[in-house]
């Protein structure tokens, strides 16, 4: 009995692990057949072999001529400039593969001698004389005069080199040198292109140009053709786009999901170049102390305004801004140590009461809204803050005269590192140090003085810095690759975008 049951018992496992290793085999053979072919597959994937973008307000094609901003964009794949931006606004080589800064108004520049025009003819220093005098004439109102106006001369020394000499010192010149460069071979004097096919020396070129639309090419890209498509109405590509139609669109408008719906989509949002920012006057007897500009910058809170008046797509000004943000607990601690006394109706210190003007003007809509939300966060603490709304006129005499305690203002950031704009009244420390960074040409040491800058600001907060505008990428939600970029530069990293094929 016992060996048969020792039979049996084998017997038993035998059975069961067969159906163990039965069971294994099937789900070992359903995954090989449901991951069959995959790595051809991988191998046969490819990419579309264009993508669209949509743009309106065409004028011209010519670079020099363009008022359009999306063109400006485009364009820039086409005709380079002397000198190039990086993501980081760095100066990078262009057509001019070196430069350099003989006297204050003497530059040397050498050019790339592997340059070519996109029909096979060569590159030269003439090329790049003729595009600075035909900017210079000022019927051709170019948005680039402003770049060569102080350019008194330029001197061809041979077909790759050149000087340029200026009328005046002009603080960070190299930074003007990103106007785009045309070929004298294809203009006449009255710059009507002489061929049907204009050309640069980017890396994209023009393949085809119709009433309604253009193509560029580049072979090296992984997408090699681009179309662009020209539409008479802003919500005609809305329209195409929320439909698939077009893969590509640029926007400044922060409530652009009314127009396309939140799904299907994906954003990449660019800091622009408008930044909002509060002025203080440090001449009113409560803001001369550091510690009412420090509270004043803690009662802000911007998530809030950002979600409340820009749908959350403007971005915080990081290049200047307090390390301490929004914080109306640590605000109401800085008084109390400051010596304020709160009472029924406010802050009091020396038997004066705390109360700010913050003017605002009541033309520019979105900005009252912002003066009202700091008004109600101040509010919240005790700090009574007047909104003073005034029209145009009186806006610009109050800046212009410092008639305020503060003021809602703006200012347009320019492409170079200049910041003496945003610095009303700076101190002998900040005055040292914005005319260093004006005359020192290593970017390195440069920057470790804009980081002294920055420091600087952190321990005086002259200012207050909010938010700047954006320039919103909307993009089909299959288009893949490096959207790094920045609103100088918005496709500058284009031709590593791409599509799989469906």
């Amino acid at each position: 009995m016992k060996y048969e049951s020792t039979i049996v018992k084998c017997l038993f496992f035998t059975i069961i692990i067969g159906l163990i290793i039965i069971a294994i085999y099937v789900l070992y053979i359903d995954n090989y057949k449901s991951t069959e072919g995959t790595e051809e597959y991988i191998k046969e994937e490819v990419y579309k072999n264009s993508i669209s973008i949509g743009i309106i307000n065409f004028d011209t094609l010519n670079p020099l001529l363009t008022k359009n901003k999306d063109l400006q964009y485009i364009l820039q794949l086409v005709y380079e400039p002397l000198i190039k931006i990086s993501v980081d606004f760095d100066l990078e080589s262009g057509i001019a593969k070196e430069w350099s800064k003989i006297d204050e108004t003497t530059y040397l520049i050498k050019l790339d001698e592997d340059k070519f025009w996109q029909d096979g003819t060569k590159f030269t220093s003439r090329d790049v004389e003729f595009t600075i005098t035909t900017l210079q004439n000022q019927w051709l109102n170019s948005i680039y005069y402003e770049n060569v106006e102080n350019i008194d001369e330029v001197i061809i020394i041979d077909e790759y080199t050149l000087k340029i000499v200026l009328n005046e010192s002009t603080d960070f010149f190299e930074y003007k040198l990103v106007f785009p460069i045309i070929a004298k071979h294809q203009y006449d004097e009255t710059l009507n292109e002489v061929s049907s096919m204009p050309v640069g020396t980017g890396g994209y070129s023009f393949s085809e140009i119709r009433n309604t639309s253009f193509s560029l090419k580049n072979d090296n890209a992984k997408t090699p053709i681009l179309n662009v498509l020209i539409y008479d109405k802003i919500n005609t590509i809305y329209s195409e786009f929320a439909k698939q139609k077009i893969d590509i669109m640029l926007t400044g408008n922060v409530n652009f999901d009314k127009y396309v719906g939140k799904m299907g989509y994906k954003t990449k949002i660019i800091p622009d170049r408008k930044m909002d920012y509060i002025l203080i006057n440090e001449n009113n007897e409560f803001l001369k102390n550091k510690n009412i500009r420090e509270v004043i910058n803690l009662i802000i809170n911007r998530k809030d305004i950002n979600y409340a008046v820009y749908n959350n797509k403007y971005v915080e000004n990081t290049a200047f801004i307090s390390s301490e943000q929004y914080n109306p607990i640590k605000a109401k601690d800085i008084l109390i140590s400051d010596g304020w006394t709160y009472k029924n109706d406010g802050w009091y210190k020396n038997n004066k009461k705390l109360v700010l003007n913050l003017s605002v003007n009541y033309e520019q809509e979105n900005r009252v809204k912002v003066a009202e939300m700091i008004k109600e966060e101040a509010e919240s603490i005790g700090i009574k803050i007047n909104i003073i709304k005034v029209d145009s006129s009186n806006y610009k005499y109050a800046l212009k005269n410092r008639y305020y305690d503060l003021i809602l203002t703006g200012i347009i950031m320019p492409l170079e590192p200049n910041y003496s704009t945003l610095f009303v009244e700076p101190n002998e420390t900040i005055t040292l140090l914005l005319k260093e960074i004006k005359n020192i040409d290593n970017i390195d040491v440069r920057k470790e003085k804009i980081e002294e800058l920055k420091n600087e600001y952190q321990l005086n907060i002259p200012f207050i810095s909010l938010y700047t505008n954006s320039n919103i990428l909307l993009l089909n939600s299959n288009l893949k690759g490096d959207f790094n970029c920045n609103w100088f530069s918005i496709f500058g990293n284009i031709e590593n975008w791409y599509a799989n094929s469906n």
